[in-house]
């Protein structure tokens, strides 16, 4: 059996098939093979994420009287 590995964008599969919504923007891998032949597809193993150092910057915000003392404590003080 011959392989032949071919990158192709949305636009030209939209031409041979429809691309169902929830795969439109996401990376697929597509097997074409004859009729007649049955095949067993293994998924990929998931690989944990790594986090990146600063992913999070700009999604929290510390006030700016984060530092002052709290009322609740005042007799405390």
């Amino acid at each position: 059996m011959e392989y032949i590995s071919q990158t192709i964008g949305s636009a030209e599969l939209s031409g041979i098939f429809e691309i169902p919504p929830m795969l439109r923007n996401r990376r697929v891998q597509v097997i074409i093979v004859p009729a007649d032949e049955d095949v067993a597809i293994q998924p990929k193993p998931q690989t944990a994420r790594v986090s990146m150092f600063g992913c999070m910057k700009g999604k929290m915000r510390v006030p700016d009287d984060f530092d002052a003392p709290l009322d609740d404590f005042r007799e405390y003080m």
